[in-house]
């Protein structure tokens, strides 16, 4: 019995140590996702303006239609412009404002991070993999951004 007891106290400080640990881990690899996903749009967007594209305009804070407008943009493939598409077409993220996720949102010339407790509307980080799926199909009217 006294082994017993002994066993179940040393598990109880081992979980006391190693609980608080994981959860800083998990922060900290969400916050690098979450810039890895920030560099991949920002590096898009650099990629389609040395194909002679630029994406500049005054973002409108107060949705995040110009993010979804231009994640399409960089996916559509131009046949005017070299090295298009600029991001992979499985990419659909969806918009949020929700204060207790991770977002990208768009300010006129780059992507910025908003972390968790920052306001404000963007495209919305999901680390589960459903901001993945099937390859847009783009609808025959499409009109890239800045076109």
């Amino acid at each position: 019995m006294v082994e017993m007891v002994t066993i179940v106290s040393i598990i109880g400080v081992i979980a006391a140590i190693a609980i608080p640990s994981m959860s800083e881990v998990s922060t900290k690899s969400k916050n690098v996702l979450a810039t890895h996903r920030q560099e991949l749009l920002n590096s898009a967007l650099n990629q389609m303006a040395m194909a002679g594209r630029f994406i500049s305009n005054s973002p409108q804070i107060s949705s995040a239609s110009d993010e979804q407008l231009i994640v399409m943009t960089l996916q559509i493939r131009d046949e005017n412009l070299v090295g298009s598409p600029f991001l992979v077409t499985t990419y659909a993220p969806k918009s949020s404002s929700d204060p207790t996720t991770y977002r990208l949102r768009y300010t006129g010339q780059r992507f910025e991070l908003l972390a968790p407790q920052q306001a404000g509307v963007g495209l919305k980080i999901d680390f589960d993999g459903s901001d993945m799926g099937p390859s847009r199909v783009f609808p025959p009217n499409f009109r890239p951004f800045g076109s």
